[in-house]
């Protein structure tokens, strides 16, 4: 039976999970639907946590969700579905550590852990018009936060896995600290006369990609994978499953330090070097989901519209399954918001990521309230079962 993943971003959700008749609510409908897996946060795309724990800040801290006070979601969320079919899978931020605005997060608490970006005097933001803040994945007091977090939950909760989610870097721009600088020449062997300037440029159109990307983009995913394998060997040592959520566009994900693919696979892109693919991480997990996370569903439509195959549900899909050269599972992942007022379109990208992978992955829960789709997903759910 191929999993139905149904992700419960907290941000979006938490507010009215206050009350636990909504999220008893919210598991009926899952079950209804046929979801064989639920994704819970937490830790959320600002740091703040859904449990309390002595390092982290609680979510109660950040504005919108005071009534969380006192209270663990996970534990509530675990102690209700103890008898219920779907499993529970708990989703952790890891280098998102702040919210740009307000200043709030562990990233404040700890300025020096912050990624420095080009061109950003003091933000270390995941994108331009992003509140999120990201600390350096390289950073030896970083790395020891996030597994000691990660532990705590992998001990403290009856879940069936951990779910790693911004495991990389905010973008193309970072981390380019002194640090950095020092361990990137030791990788290379030799000074890197004009630093950051030789490795990428941020211009008015764009980051342009410089002769030592390649290998600073090998570097990137390579300090991504020591990550990966001290955290998935945390994880699996207290017999919880971990799977792991990348975007799907590989052709451009230079901007992450990421190769989430298999190690089998040989990418040659001009920004990858010939020994990228020793820097792979899907190896490392029981499964992944690559965000397909177009309108388009079919590879056709794209190119109706000018764009890559890929930039499809299929294409996508596809590609997907081409970087993880069968040895890891995956699931297709769909955006709901893309379909808003088009059913019909929502119900062919459930259809086209069923067929191309070995599940979907469903984002988000508040969508399928809000545009009255969980019918949709029923019903895909219900053919697909009689296949």
């Amino acid at each position: 039976m191929k999993r139905i993943i149904l992700w419960v971003d907290f941000l979006a959700n938490g507010p009215r999970l206050v009350k636990k008749e909504a999220q008893q609510e919210l598991l009926e409908k899952a079950e209804r639907a046929g979801v064989t897996d639920i994704v819970i946060d937490g830790k959320v795309p600002y740091g703040q946590t859904t449990f309390y724990h002595a390092s982290t800040h609680h979510i109660s801290t950040l504005a919108g969700y005071e009534a969380w006070k006192g209270r663990d979601f996970i534990a509530e969320w675990v102690d209700m579905a103890t008898n219920s079919c779907i499993r529970t899978h708990v989703n952790m931020n890891i280098f998102a550590e702040g919210m740009a605005g307000p200043k709030q997060g562990i990233a404040f608490d700890h300025p020096d852990w912050q990624a420095t970006l080009i061109g950003a005097a003091s933000s270390a933001h995941e994108y331009d018009d992003s509140a999120t803040v990201f600390v350096d994945p390289n950073h030896l007091d970083v790395v020891q936060h996030e597994l000691d977090v990660l532990s705590h939950v992998a001990t403290t909760y009856e879940i069936e896995g951990i779910i790693l989610d911004r495991c990389r870097y905010p973008n193309v721009y970072g981390d380019v600290s002194d640090r950095s600088r020092l361990e990137f020449e030791d990788f290379l062997g030799h000074k890197v006369t004009h630093f950051p300037d030789d490795i990428v440029l941020k211009t008015s159109d764009g980051p342009l990609l410089r002769e030592l990307f390649p290998l600073w983009a090998e570097w990137r995913a390579r300090n991504i994978q020591r990550f990966v394998r001290e955290a998935t060997a945390l994880v699996r040592k207290h017999g919880l499953g971990v799977a792991n959520y990348v975007g799907s566009w590989y052709p451009v994900y230079f901007g992450e330090g990421v190769n989430w693919a298999s190690k089998d696979f040989r990418p040659t892109y001009e920004w990858t070097s010939d020994t990228f693919h020793e820097a792979a991480i899907a190896d490392f997990f029981d499964f992944m989901m690559t965000g397909c996370y177009y309108h388009e569903v079919t590879e056709e439509e794209a190119k109706a519209k000018g764009k890559p195959e890929w930039q499809s549900v299929t294409g996508a899909a596809k590609l997907s399954k081409e970087a993880f050269c069968g040895n890891v599972p995956f699931l297709a992942s769909v955006f709901v918001k893309d379909y808003k007022d088009d059913a019909e379109q929502f119900r062919r990208a459930l259809e086209a990521a069923l067929k191309e992978s070995d599940g979907v992955m469903i984002f988000d829960t508040v969508y399928l309230d809000g545009y009255q789709y969980w019918s949709i997903l029923e019903e895909v759910n219900k053919e697909e079962v009689t296949r």
